[in-house]
């Protein structure tokens, strides 16, 4: 992660359908094709949980695509706040996907769904 990253909102975009890949293909500049103004709600109820404003990269990227231990597929954005969202008090270091970061369950604050995670540098 960027060093200069302490702690960030990683939120799924969207389940993905494909293979996570070490390449990751990125709309560049214009806020990775979210355009300004625009907020990124939650799916299930529309509450919103970012805006564009909050955007970041980590390990040079925004979008990332990983497979869980359970082998689900997830293509995720990095959000340096997600006002939104309700952090889960139990972090885990297992199976994390940055090194050096604990993650906690993100939920959406109107609708209680699961819409990400936090990561906390440990």
């Amino acid at each position: 992660m960027d060093n200069n990253v302490q702690d960030n909102h990683i939120l799924s975009l969207k389940p993905a359908k494909d293979k996570p890949s070490d390449e990751v293909v990125i709309k560049s500049e214009k806020k990775f094709g979210i355009v300004e103004g625009q907020q990124i709600l939650c799916e299930n109820c529309g509450n919103i949980v970012t805006g564009p404003e909050q955007i970041i990269t980590v390990n040079n990227h925004h979008r990332h695509t990983f497979l869980n231990p359970e082998g689900l597929v997830f293509q995720v954005g990095c959000f340096s706040h997600a006002d939104g969202c309700l952090i889960d008090d139990q972090t885990s270091l297992e199976n994390t996907w940055f090194a050096g970061f604990t993650w906690s369950i993100s939920i959406c604050s109107n609708c209680m769904v699961h819409i990400g995670w936090f990561y906390q540098k440990k």
